[in-house]
């Protein structure tokens, strides 16, 4: 499930002028993006045997900080992604899980600083929740 919503990421204008790939579970580089996980669950199961699941992830963008220019460009990039994610929501445009399973929701939220270095080197942060629905006969 991580490759599709990366797939669906690299699909982000802004994100593709950022880095050529998006790696998980780790920084990007020195100027790059990584995805990970940070939760998931199950919100309903239904009779047939089908489940609602709700998956966290999290998009963490490795960014220069080293003046108000800089950073002021690194907000901005979080607003144009979050943006571009509501532009896809609007359209229903959700990742692609394959057979069995149909994303229905996709948010982004809390754009954001996570972590900064003296030496200029800044860490952004955006979280990201999906919805989607599971066929009752596949394994999680």
């Amino acid at each position: 499930m991580i490759s599709e919503f990366i797939a669906f990421m690299q699909g982000c204008p802004y994100i593709s002028d950022a880095t050529s790939s998006i790696c998980v579970d780790r920084e990007g580089g020195e100027s790059g993006v990584s995805v990970s996980q940070s939760g998931n669950r199950i919100v309903r199961k239904f009779k047939d045997g089908s489940t609602l699941v709700e998956r966290d992830l999290i998009l963490y963008f490795a960014q220069n900080a080293d003046n108000d220019e800089q950073r002021i460009d690194n907000n901005d990039l979080l607003d144009h992604v979050f943006d571009w994610v509501l532009s896809q929501t609007a359209r229903r445009n959700y990742p692609n899980f394959g057979e069995g399973r149909r994303c229905i929701s996709l948010t982004a939220s809390n754009g954001m600083l996570y972590d900064s270095e003296d030496e200029g080197a800044a860490i952004y942060q955006m979280q990201f929740k999906l919805q989607y629905y599971q066929k009752g006969d596949m394994k999680q």
